[in-house]
């Protein structure tokens, strides 16, 4: 019989799964009902909802039913599988968030070449993504006890303990996974910003016949982008850095971190919620799908869509 304490933390877990789900089906109908979008660098914001719905319809689903019922149900065939499925969704997760930043990137720095990318270019490029996302872990969760003669996998428990059987290599996952991305992430909205910052300020001001844009305006401007741009940074570092840190700690210390504890499996989860709120930071931010998720919600759902005072989509 659960305990109480179990039944509210999985439900919980059930709400963070539901809410993943949703959001990214609502970010994939609005992509799939505007054609329109499909010209534009949203395709790759419809990637990372693809990637996103896999972690909240496949990874949390039977993460939950395997916490309610206290050990794994299915083969280790079928475990292979699930791990497989979570450990790409998520690596292709964030490699959504950067090829995302960088078509950012391109789009106000660089516009030319942004212009000059086809859409055909862009699915090549969203393919190679979902294969280094798979070559990150597939072959060491299909291969590991083939290789080594050690199943990564637990008896009764659905979980890849990489971390208990090589440092290096986790390690190694983890910076990949983690800090390149994070990095990459910061040079190019950093490169976004000063540069949208300097076309901002080289606009006609208002005291050049009344044509140009108000001083405040341009402040607003400043402050919103400033802020748009922490708050996709930091919800990226805040959901994926703990959950990073342990396992890069765990796989030099097995004995620092209980890798099977109520607070390892809330780092777990604090990741998973990442793919919750993507759908909010990037899908809504944009005006084109705001208005067309406007649309599809019920009226009392809907929201008015205010005014966008950035210079290009950010």
């Amino acid at each position: 019989m659960a305990s109480p304490g179990t039944i509210v933390l999985n439900t919980f877990f059930g709400c963070i799964s539901a809410v993943t789900i949703v959001g990214n089906l609502l970010a994939i109908a609005v992509f799939v009902k505007d054609g329109k979008l499909r010209s534009t660098g949203d395709v790759y914001i419809l990637n990372l909802a693809v990637a996103d719905l896999m972690v909240g319809a496949i990874s949390m689903p039977f993460t939950i039913a395997e916490n309610v019922i206290g050990y794994w149900p299915l083969s280790q065939t079928f475990c292979k599988a699930w791990l497989l499925v979570d450990f790409t969704a998520c690596s292709e997760s964030v490699l959504s968030m950067v090829l995302i930043s960088f078509d950012r990137y391109l789009q106000i720095v660089k516009p030319h070449k942004h212009r000059a990318k086809t859409f055909r270019m862009k699915v090549v490029l969203l393919a190679i993504t979902w294969i280094l996302a798979f070559l990150m872990y597939g072959p060491a969760i299909i291969l590991w006890d083939v290789l080594t003669g050690v199943s990564p996998i637990k008896v009764n428990r659905c979980e890849a303990d990489f971390p208990l059987r090589s440092a290096a290599y986790t390690f190694a996952m983890s910076f990949t996974e983690f800090v390149v991305p994070f990095g990459l992430l910061s040079y190019l909205y950093a490169q976004v910003y000063w540069h949208a910052i300097r076309w901002f300020r080289r606009r006609p001001s208002s005291s050049d016949g009344g044509r140009g844009i108000p001083t405040e305006l341009g402040k607003m401007f400043h402050r919103r982008l400033a802020v748009n741009l922490t708050i996709l940074l930091l919800v990226f570092f805040v959901c994926w850095c703990p959950y990073m840190v342990g396992t890069m700690v765990l796989s030099q210390c097995t004995s620092c971190i209980d890798y099977h504890s109520i607070a390892f499996v809330a780092l777990d989860w604090l990741l998973w919620t990442n793919s919750a709120i993507n759908p909010f930071l990037y899908a809504y931010c944009s005006p084109r799908f705001r208005e067309g998720a406007s649309r599809l919600l019920p009226k009392c759902c809907r929201t008015q869509t205010t005014g966008h005072i950035s210079p290009q989509p950010v």
